[in-house]
């Protein structure tokens, strides 16, 4: 009760704040009083309706972020590119070997999704777990080296998580 206030702003000694808090960002709720009439209407893409009744409204003050944004261009957005990509290459092989297709990929699918990223680059990153076909049916791809064991879905979630999507996102605003 006595410690110092987490916000901006100051709270009385012994007074209580509701907040949200999240690895990304902290701010005071405020509770409003709900109308018995008051209702939400949601409407997806697809057209659909839906109207869902409200328990609880609360509005949030002024956002306090917890981690630091990337500074374009920095070490740590090219580490967060490098990460993605490697993300999305075993993403991609997963995918095939599920649906029983011989797992590959071709510079330029990637050159596409990343294209701020070298094909030197591209190729450097998925030579660890991907040979170049020279010949055969698959001359020009990169297939899937023999033994090479993709990282579970787990483990690509804590290489890339949303954190650091909302702050690379950010640093593309």
């Amino acid at each position: 009760p006595n410690a110092p206030s987490p916000f901006i702003g100051s709270l009385a000694p012994g007074a209580t704040q509701l907040s949200v808090e999240t690895r990304m960002y902290r701010a005071p709720a405020f509770a409003h009083a709900v109308n018995p009439t008051d209702f939400m209407l949601i409407r997806r893409a697809c057209g659909r309706v839906f109207l869902r009744e409200i328990s609880f409204l609360a509005t949030m003050g002024l956002q306090e972020p917890m981690l630091e944004v990337f500074t374009p261009n920095s070490e740590a957005v090219q580490k967060y590119q490098e990460k993605r990509l490697q993300v999305y290459v075993y993403r991609h092989f997963r995918q095939k070997q599920t649906k029983n297709e011989v797992a590959v990929v071709r510079i330029q699918d990637l050159n596409t999704k990343f294209t701020k990223q070298s094909e030197t680059l591209i190729r450097k990153k998925i030579k660890h777990c991907a040979d170049f076909q020279r010949v055969g049916d698959f001359a020009g791809q990169w297939a899937l080296k023999e033994g090479f064991e993709l990282p579970s879905e787990e483990q690509l979630r804590r290489m890339v998580t949303p954190e650091d999507v909302c702050s690379f996102e950010a640093t593309q605003a």
